[in-house]
């Protein structure tokens, strides 16, 4: 070291410690269990990824003629499973309860719509997408709450010379995203103090730790204390060597632009802290941010979710892949030992009484082979061309049924079963089997999509209480595409007030004219609402997820449905009114009833025939008038 070099300075007691449990609890990831097959949870989750993706590696050893086939078992049951469970829709309802436990029906909406509203600006379903199939392929998945707002730099072209090229710049910085988002952790970036504890929310401490580069670190905790002495690749700055560093400095390996960023939460003195390659980043005693309720403990911002259970006492999940893995190895052997026999059969090995001609050569098809002297004999080796008996292919059979019970059927993936076509009874079995082959899942997702949904809403009622701009005077939340009270699809508006529940009776009636007022100028395709913040954050909230998910809304179908519908109640306009079945069609084709719809002043007395409101259903669904109705292909994505 240069004698006018900055000393180090010495670890403190404080950051020792951080770093001793993290090494302790990294070192647990490396145990074997026995719930894991005396694999370690690394080495598990490392093998299910690769079985899934078919990256077996086979002996070198291994002569070219030797089949390394895979069935690809694990990867193709798991996939028709996980595409069943992706299909479902659990949609979590939201209860508000005073501290009477009296429902408050507003509140409750509110809670739901802007839960809603902040899962679909972060595109969730593409997030929840991956989540479930991690949860199948490794058996755990963890997800984290997390806010934040991330800026991106850029440079905006004032001018351009076309000649030269050479363009007059300004450097701008747009906000990409400012909200709540949930961020999938790889799950050996979580660790904890016992793995036999199994909700995650009684641990002691959580660490959580991420690998960023130099620029996201800077884009994410630049603004952060001593964030501007994180140095990349150095694994610390202190001047302190000892066994505790050299651990986490072994076990990190930080390459020369990597930065790992250390998250520790922890109830029972309510802290977060954070360290960056050995600095610290949070102040002391820094608190776990989220919830703000007193109805509502501190929990840690994460959810864990499992493909199946293996024990109350173990804390990760059992993989689908490796639930099917043992069958898939005896599959796979006896797949090889077949294709080896046909291989052996027309490239046999061959005997020779000439120790001169034993070479490979001799099983090359289409080789000439000159002996040495004619009395030189050659001979195949007897027994590869007897036929071959069922045994093989019974074994195979039953294997493959084996792991149909662990997972799902031919029928049930799309696949047309061996042995012909399965009649009707077997599909409406084979249809009910496949829901019940899910159920056990559909219980675990119910408990993690209510506890996401929970995380979320303590995260969105945290900034409403902070955030400066819920301040002003009668701030507005407003979200789209909701179904009104008057059954029209639009907007809901969302007036947020201080001291709304003290307020006179003559306060409350001028701001209620006031939202009516508004409604009328926005002819009733926006709803407004009045939410006493306060109030709001002193409710104590629920959230409840039925136990079968409700159908995945088809656009297209529920247009077809409307238009047919319509169809029938025309053809008897002596009976039926027909400005509410007008009004669905309109609604469902995305038009304003009001500009659509005739109001009453249509003649209905016509008889069907000539009745103008009485359409060919085949022309409504766009098919040719020449087809039958039964050819046309249902509209459904």
């Amino acid at each position: 070291m240069p004698k006018n070099a900055p000393k180090k300075p010495e670890a403190s007691k404080e950051s020792q410690q951080f770093y001793e449990a993290f090494n302790t609890y990294w070192s647990i990831l490396d145990r074997s269990e026995p719930y894991l097959d005396n694999k370690s949870p690394r080495q598990y989750w490392d093998e299910c990824r690769t079985r899934f993706n078919l990256l077996s590696s086979f002996n070198k050893s291994y002569k070219d003629w030797h089949s390394t086939y895979d069935t690809g078992l694990p990867r193709n049951k798991t996939l028709a499973l996980f595409a069943h469970s992706v299909s479902q829709n659990f949609q979590p309802s939201i209860i508000a309860q005073n501290r009477h436990q009296m429902i408050d029906k507003t509140l409750s909406m509110f809670a739901k719509d802007i839960v809603d509203q902040s899962l679909d600006r972060e595109k969730w379903d593409v997030k929840r997408f991956w989540q479930q199939l991690t949860t199948f392929v490794e058996g755990t998945s963890i997800m984290e709450e997390c806010y934040g707002a991330f800026k991106q730099k850029s440079k905006n072209i004032i001018d351009i010379d076309h000649e030269t090229g050479e363009a007059k710049v300004e450097e701008v910085e747009t906000e990409v995203y400012r909200g709540a988002y949930f961020h999938l952790l790889p799950n050996d970036h979580v660790l904890v103090p016992n793995p036999y504890i199994r909700d995650i929310q009684d641990q002691d401490e959580v660490f959580i730790y991420y690998r960023l580069s130099s620029d996201k670190f800077k884009s994410i905790f630049g603004r952060y204390p001593n964030a501007d002495k994180v140095q990349p690749g150095l694994v610390t700055g202190w001047q302190e060597e000892s066994s505790i560093f050299d651990r986490y400095q072994d076990i990190t390996k930080l390459t020369e632009n990597e930065v790992m960023v250390i998250k520790r939460f922890r109830k029972s003195d309510d802290t977060l802290t954070i360290y960056a390659n050995g600095q610290c980043l949070t102040r002391p005693n820094n608190p776990i941010p989220r919830p703000v309720s007193e109805t509502r403990a501190k929990r840690y911002p994460l959810v864990l979710e499992m493909a199946e259970p293996i024990d109350n006492d173990f804390l990760y999940g059992k993989s689908i892949v490796d639930r099917l893995a043992k069958v898939a190895d005896d599959l796979n052997t006896l797949w090889r030992i077949m294709i080896d026999r046909e291989v052996l059969k027309n490239v046999p090995p061959i005997e020779t009484t000439n120790e001169a001609l034993l070479n490979e050569d001799l099983v090359i098809p289409g080789n000439v082979i000159h002996k040495a002297r004619e009395q030189d004999t050659t001979q195949v080796v007897p027994g590869l061309f007897a036929a071959m008996d069922q045994g093989l292919p019974n074994l195979i059979q039953m294997l493959e049924r084996e792991a149909d019970n662990d997972s799902l059927s031919q029928l049930q993936s799309g696949q047309s079963p061996s042995g012909g076509q399965p009649t009707a009874t077997q599909t409406l079995a084979m249809a009910k089997n496949a829901q019940t082959m899910l159920n056990m899942f559909n219980e675990l997702q119910r408990h993690s999509v209510a506890a996401m949904t929970e995380m979320r809403l303590d995260t969105l009622f945290w900034r409403i209480k902070i955030d400066k701009d819920y301040k002003e005077e009668l701030p507005l939340i407003t979200v789209h595409d909701k179904v009104l009270t008057s059954g029209k699809t639009g907007s809901r508006s969302y007036a947020l007030t201080k001291g709304l529940k003290d307020a006179d009776e003559k306060e409350k009636m001028s701001l209620s004219k006031k939202m009516y007022k508004l409604e009328e100028e926005m002819k009733g395709v926006i709803e407004y609402a009045a939410i006493d913040v306060d109030e709001a954050l002193d409710f104590d909230y629920y959230v409840k997820v039925d136990a079968e998910p409700a159908p995945r809304k088809n656009t297209d179908l529920e247009k077809m449905l409307a238009m047919e519908k319509f169809s029938f109640y025309s053809q008897r306009p002596d009976l039926f009114n027909l400005e509410p079945a007008a009004t669905d069609v309109a609604l469902v084709l995305g038009d304003d009833p009001d500009e659509v719809v005739m109001k009453k002043g249509v003649d209905q007395s016509l008889p069907p025939a000539e009745n103008p409101l009485s359409p060919d259903l085949k022309a409504l669904m766009g098919a040719p008038q020449n087809q039958p109705l039964a050819n046309v292909a249902p509209m459904v994505s």
